[in-house]
């Protein structure tokens, strides 16, 4: 059973998403900085970064959460031990 997001199997919608992201930041630094106007530019460049920065974080501490119920582990622990042992308990 997976601990969290980043063990495998990886989900391919997780995986397009972590190969995806990198792109479209690098994509808005080289294609739509440029473009603007240096006193939009400056601001708006900051300010995606920051976001994208953020959302990097959060997406990163969202995969590596534990999402399993405390309640629900205990009981996954004590079931397989309860079978390690030579006998299910109900």
């Amino acid at each position: 059973m997976r601990k969290n997001g980043l063990e495998p199997p990886y989900n391919a919608m997780q995986a397009g998403t972590w190969f995806l992201l990198p792109i479209l930041i690098l994509q808005f630094g080289f294609f739509v900085s440029p473009i603007l106007p240096t006193m939009a530019s400056i601001p708006l460049t900051v300010a995606f970064v920051a976001l994208a920065a953020m959302s990097s974080r959060f997406a990163y501490m969202t995969c590596a959460t534990d999402p399993v119920d405390d309640l629900l582990a205990a009981r996954l622990r004590q079931r397989a031990d309860a079978k390690a042992a030579g006998g299910e308990r109900r």
